[in-house]
């Protein structure tokens, strides 16, 4: 049997800057898959959304899956296989007057 577990990582934030969402330790899942739903977006401005990884939870890098990239609101999803032990999202807004709210989960299966 399986397990599962799903972490709320956004809960309706908004944000008018780059972040990076909280890590998470998920070395025990042999799947991950990453689900935003962003409500809100400023006009004319585009946000992109890479997935990192780290070995220890302090020091990160590029997954090197392609990032998400938002210019509407709409919900997307990214899976993840091969990743280590932590997981966490860098949101990168372009343009000027940068602003959006999200929801953020991440799905794990082990």
């Amino acid at each position: 049997m399986q397990t599962s577990l799903t972490a709320v990582i956004e809960q309706a934030n908004a944000y008018t800057g780059d972040f990076t969402t909280e890590p998470y330790e998920a070395a025990w899942a042999l799947e991950a898959r990453w689900f935003v739903k962003l409500l809100e977006i400023s006009d004319r401005i585009s946000i992109r959304l890479t997935p990192e990884i780290s070995p220890d939870g302090l020091n990160w890098c590029e997954e090197g899956t392609t990032a998400l990239l938002f210019t509407e609101p709409g919900l997307k999803s990214l899976g993840l296989t091969n990743f280590g032990g932590w997981l966490r999202l860098r949101v990168t807004f372009v343009g000027n007057e940068p602003g959006g709210k999200f929801l953020i989960y991440l799905a794990l299966k082990g």
